[in-house]
């Protein structure tokens, strides 16, 4: 080894002991515990419960937030008399007529409503990005 290279070497090691955690060793002073992410990290029933448990509840509210928007999209496949008839989300017949039904249904051309949107975006999006001057 260069003396140019020992330094770096050092330190790396260094840096290593200081992130890397201590073994944590029994009461009785015995051998550091050893789990399945190395010396140190088992974990215990409790622990583990609590995981499950925050992952089930996560997973339930995930759920329940997204059928809205799932029953959303599967009801517009659906014929207007079978929408609130069927409440699943299961198809028994997709209409894709319905799209083109709803884009010629509309009082105006559709890109009447189109222009009037991009243009309110493009007016929210420069606002939000020129400065206001601020007195302090």
């Amino acid at each position: 080894m260069t003396t140019e290279s020992a330094p770096y070497t050092t330190a790396s090691r260094v840096v290593a002991d200081a992130i890397t955690p201590a073994p944590r060793s029994s009461p009785e002073g015995r051998k550091p515990t050893e789990g399945p992410r190395g010396v140190g990290f088992t974990r215990s029933a409790r622990s583990r419960a609590k995981s499950i448990l925050k992952h089930a509840v996560l997973i339930a509210t995930a759920v329940v937030m997204i059928y809205p928007l799932l029953w959303m999209v599967v009801s517009s496949f659906r014929p207007s008399e079978e929408v609130f008839r069927a409440p699943g989300l299961w198809l028994t017949e997709a209409h894709l007529q319905n799209y083109a039904n709803g884009r010629n249904a509309l009082t105006s051309p559709f890109s009447t409503y189109l222009i009037n949107s991009a243009i309110g975006v493009q007016g929210a999006v420069v606002g939000n990005l020129l400065p206001v001057p601020v007195d302090h």
